[in-house]
């Protein structure tokens, strides 16, 4: 296969990881900070979520299969595909940790909430909280 017909296909699959599958992992990633994981329903969302995305990665692995299928590639042609490929995939691996860490992150901020500040801290904040535990009890 020619080298500038090679360079611009790969450019064009650079363009569409850039343009489809990285803001959508950003924009996942950035939704998580406002859902409860704790809750089954939204767990059952973000494994959806994530299905869907591991989904764009299969495709676009199946695109650039089928578009080098047929052709006559050099050994560096080849080589390179195969990591590229294989970047994908370990990119997808590292994308998966980094989802399961906010999660993570997410319930532990949920279910331990920041404890109420010492005195001194209070003081630098000019904000003095009571001491008594029912003021802050709602009570009508």
């Amino acid at each position: 296969m020619q080298h500038e017909l090679f360079e611009q296909q790969l450019a064009s699959f650079n363009n569409l990881w850039n343009t489809a599958i990285v803001p959508f992992f950003e924009k996942f990633l950035a939704s998580i900070a406002h859902f409860d994981p704790r809750r089954d329903t939204i767990m059952r969302g973000i494994e959806r979520t994530w299905t869907n995305y591991v989904q764009l990665h299969v495709s676009l692995e199946r695109n650039i299969l089928l578009q080098f299928k047929n052709e006559k590639l050099t050994q560096t042609q080849v080589k390179f595909i195969n990591g590229y490929l294989a970047d994908m995939k370990k990119s997808l691996q590292q994308d998966q940790q980094i989802l399961r860490q906010a999660i993570n992150d997410r319930k532990h901020a949920l279910n331990y909430p920041l404890p109420m500040p010492t005195l001194e801290e209070q003081i630098e904040a000019h904000q003095i909280f009571p001491d008594n535990p029912a003021y802050y009890k709602p009570s009508f």
